[in-house]
């Protein structure tokens, strides 16, 4: 549950993009997985099973270190696994399909100024915001950026070849 109202105001508007794009992969997932016949038939059972998965999961770990520490972990964690599947993705595909400058730009800009603003804060107030300098929330900051600023030259380099082949 949301601590704050800042927080519903700060998340539930990612909430709901989340829900769409779960909607959009159970609609349109199944013809880019036409490869995979029974992952494209059972995309809808994988789907489910993956949130729930991760509901129980992160409800345990939030159990375990609690609300304050948990959103922040599982923030940067989430986003580390979002930088490095969406380099990973397009490498596999070789294709740009579903991906965007624009979507780079606003989530690589994005985490990378909440990174600023939280490094402000522990450089200011190191006593409220302890876990910044935690090794493991550092390797997320940095590996996060390397992979998104990666991101960059890959996906550059696959929109050239797209467009050598269209010509």
């Amino acid at each position: 549950m949301p601590t704050s109202a800042a927080q519903v105001v700060a998340f539930v508007p990612w909430l709901v993009i989340d829900i769409g794009i779960i909607y959009t992969t159970w609609k349109y997932g199944p013809q880019e997985w036409k490869h995979s016949p029974i992952v494209a038939r059972n995309l809808g059972w994988i789907l489910s099973l993956g949130v729930v998965t991760m509901i129980g999961a992160f409800w345990a770990f939030i159990d375990t270190v609690g609300i304050d520490p948990a959103s922040f972990y599982l923030g940067y964690s989430d986003q580390f696994l979002i930088s490095c599947t969406s380099l990973v993705q397009l490498l596999r595909r070789n294709s740009t399909a579903g991906h965007s400058w624009g979507i780079w730009f606003n989530r690589t800009f994005g985490t990378f100024l909440s990174m600023v603003l939280f490094a402000w804060r522990y450089a200011f107030y190191p006593g409220s915001y302890p876990r910044v300098a935690q090794p493991i929330v550092v390797f997320f900051f940095v590996a996060s950026e390397v992979l998104d600023v990666a991101y960059a030259f890959v996906y550059s380099h696959i929109a050239a070849q797209e467009r050598l082949k269209q010509k």
